[in-house]
């Protein structure tokens, strides 16, 4: 992932070593799904999805494509809908916000496995779902 983070020619750190998040430099980045990894995918989409819905190419006296942060915010409370890694994602066009009813959550409580015993003392808990809010119902 490093090697894809943008490099631009006119950086004037362009022969620096690359500064990276500590999310990226983090040893276990991408070994675990996590809690947050669908909600981090859905976000990028619909920040993808909403540029491609904001960008102009009629920019008076300028060539290429502009876009700026209103109408890409614009963009994504009013236009994105789409099925993603975490529901339906839905904006409300007053705030920009997800609708929380085209989100899925899970409510888990984590219970000692009293099965496991590898002799050392060593207590290992098993989430277990209690409740599942998805399609706006519980």
């Amino acid at each position: 992932l490093k090697s894809v983070l943008p490099r631009y020619q006119d950086d004037p750190n362009l022969d620096a070593a690359p500064i990276h998040t500590h999310i990226v430099d983090d040893s276990s980045f991408m070994e675990l799904q996590g809690l947050w990894a669908g909600f981090l995918y859905d976000s990028a989409i619909a920040a993808g999805l909403s540029a491609c819905a904001a960008a102009r190419t009629d920019v008076e006296g300028g060539s290429g494509v502009f876009l700026d942060g209103a109408e890409h915010f614009k963009a994504m409370a009013t236009n994105v809908t789409f099925s993603g890694a975490t529901g339906s994602v839905i904006f409300d066009p007053a705030s920009g916000t997800r609708e929380a009813t085209s989100a899925t959550f899970e409510v888990v409580n984590f219970v000692e496995d009293t099965v496991f015993d590898d002799g050392s003392g060593t207590v290992r808990f098993n989430a277990v779902q209690t409740d599942l809010f998805q399609n706006g119902e519980w």
